[in-house]
C-alpha cells in the first residue's frame, strides 16, 4: 500500500438542533430576502464535511392545517433557499410538525428538499419510505442516518398511508435494535436522529437512558436527540456519544428564563480512521430583533459571554451508569452542629432508605446556623425544623416535599409547553 492510499483524512461532522424557519420568517424574508439568519455560524458550517439538523417546519403553500392543532409551521417555498446556506447534507423530518399542513404539507416539504438536494429521513409516503435510511459517502467515509420520533402516534406511517417513522420506547423495541444492527453493517458511522420526549424537561428518564444505551450497543455511534427545546447533557460511552437534546438552533419562540430555549450549540465531531476521536462544543444564541417585524438570527457565542458558560455547564458529560442530571432528587439538609451527628445516624436508618429508595433520593447534610431543607434543582428553600426528628417523621417530610414538587413540576411543565407557540411579537404586543 502506498503512502498516499493509506493517508487518513480527518472528517468533521456538525450537528445542530431544531430549525424552525416558518411562521414569522416568511414576513422577514418578504421584507428582507437576503437577511442572514445564520449569522457567523456559517463560518463553522463552511468547515464541515457533513451537517445534520432537525427541520421543525414544513415547506409548503398549503393552507390545510392539521385540525385542532395549536402550532402549525410552514416556510413559503419561495424562501426555501435559506436552507442552502449552512450546506445541510441531511435533515431529520421525523417530528411533531412535519404534518402541520397534513399530507400536502409533507409531500411539498419532500419535493422542496429534493430540489435543494438535501437528504432527509423520518417521514414518507408509507411505512417503508418513512423507515428508510440514507448512507452518505463523505470522502470515503460512509455515514448512515436513520430517524424516529415518539410523537404523535396518530401520525404514524402505515403500509398504505403517509406519515412519520414512529417509535414507542416504552414498548418492545427489539425490532429497532435489529434494524440498527443491519444498517451498521453498511456504514462506518451510524447516526440515529430522534425527536423525543416532552418540552422543557428536568428529568432524563431511566427508560430513555436504557433505550439509548441499547441502541449504542448494537452499533449506533451518535444519537442526535432533540425536541425538549433546551439543552440537556451529553453522555459519552467509549467513542460513542448521546446528545439527549441539542436544543433549538433557530426559531422565533418566546424565551423562558429557567430553560433558556434561546441557547443551543453546534456539536463538531472529528472522525479519524472511521472512529470519533474528538468532540467540540460551539455554544449559540438566538437573538430576535423587532423593527415592525421579527428578525430572528442565530450566532456563535464568545467564550467571555456568560451564556457561553451556561451552555457548557448544561452539556457536561455524564458517564455510563451515572445518575447525574436529575435522574434522582437531591436533598440538602442544613442543621446546627449539635444535631449533625444525630441526623447522620437517622439517614442511615433502614426505614429512611426503604422509604425513599423508589425516588432515587440522595441526601447531603451540611452544618449551618439555620435548619432548612433544600430540594436541589428548585428555586425556593423549604424550611423544616430538624431537631430531634424521628426516622418516621423524616420519611413523612421527604414524601410530602416530593409530592409537593411533583405537583409543581406538572403545573410548571403545562405552563411552559405554551411557550413554543408564543412568539416574541405576541409578548411585545401584550
Amino acid at each position: 500500500m502506498s503512502i498516499l492510499s493509506s493517508y487518513i483524512i480527518m472528517i468533521k461532522i456538525h450537528l445542530c438542533g431544531d430549525i424552525m424557519t416558518g411562521r414569522s420568517f416568511n414576513e422577514l424574508f418578504r421584507n428582507e430576502l437576503n437577511f442572514n439568519i445564520w449569522s457567523n455560524t456559517l463560518s463553522l458550517f463552511n468547515q464541515s464535511d457533513f451537517t445534520l439538523g432537525n427541520l421543525e417546519t414544513t415547506i409548503t403553500n398549503s393552507n390545510n392545517k392539521w385540525p385542532n392543532k395549536a402550532f402549525n409551521y410552514k416556510l413559503n417555498p419561495e424562501y426555501k433557499d435559506i436552507l442552502r446556506l449552512p450546506k445541510f447534507n441531511h435533515l431529520n423530518i421525523a417530528n411533531n410538525h412535519i404534518l402541520d399542513y397534513q399530507a400536502e404539507g409533507l409531500e411539498d416539504t419532500i419535493k422542496n428538499l429534493d430540489k435543494l438536494n438535501i437528504k432527509y429521513t423520518g417521514a414518507g409516503m408509507n411505512q417503508q419510505d418513512a423507515n428508510k435510511y440514507i448512507i452518505h459517502d463523505i470522502k470515503g467515509l460512509k455515514i448512515g442516518v436513520i430517524s424516529y420520533t415518539d410523537h404523535y402516534n396518530y401520525w404514524k406511517a402505515t403500509i398504505s398511508t403517509l406519515g412519520i417513522n414512529y417509535i414507542n420506547i416504552e414498548s418492545d423495541y427489539q425490532y429497532v435494535l435489529n434494524y440498527m444492527s443491519k444498517i451498521k453493517k453498511e456504514c462506518d458511522i451510524l447516526i440515529l436522529s430522534i425527536h423525543h420526549g416532552s418540552n422543557y424537561v428536568d428529568i432524563i428518564s431511566k427508560r430513555t437512558k436504557k433505550f439509548f444505551h441499547d441502541i449504542l450497543n448494537v452499533g449506533v455511534d451518535i444519537i442526535h436527540g432533540h425536541s425538549a427545546h433546551h439543552v440537556l447533557p451529553i453522555e459519552q460511552i467509549s467513542d460513542k456519544y448521546i446528545f439527549y437534546s441539542i436544543g433549538d438552533f433557530i426559531d422565533d419562540y418566546a424565551v423562558t428564563e429557567k430553560y433558556r430555549n434561546d441557547l443551543s450549540f453546534i456539536a463538531e465531531l472529528q472522525i479519524d480512521n472511521k472512529k470519533i476521536v474528538k468532540l467540540n462544543i460551539f455554544p449559540t444564541k438566538i437573538t430576535i430583533d423587532n423593527n415592525n417585524y421579527l428578525k430572528p438570527y442565530v450566532s456563535l457565542l464568545d467564550k467571555n459571554n456568560k451564556d457561553y458558560q451556561f451552555i457548557m455547564d448544561k452539556t457536561k458529560f455524564i458517564q455510563k451508569g451515572s445518575n447525574k442530571y436529575n435522574d434522582f432528587r437531591k436533598l440538602i439538609i442544613y442543621t446546627n452542629p449539635s444535631n449533625y451527628v444525630n441526623l447522620n445516624q437517622i439517614i442511615m436508618n433502614k426505614k429512611i432508605k426503604e422509604g425513599m429508595s423508589d425516588r432515587n433520593l440522595k441526601i447531603d447534610i451540611k452544618r449551618s446556623d439555620s435548619n432548612k431543607i433544600d430540594l436541589y434543582g428548585y428555586d425556593k428553600l423549604l424550611k423544616y425544623t430538624t431537631d430531634k426528628i424521628t426516622p418516621e417523621e423524616f420519611v413523612k417530610i421527604f414524601r410530602e416535599i416530593d409530592k409537593t414538587h411533583q405537583r409543581k413540576d406538572e403545573i410548571k411543565r403545562k405552563e411552559l409547553n405554551k411557550y413554543e407557540d408564543i412568539t416574541n411579537s405576541d409578548l411585545l404586543i401584550n
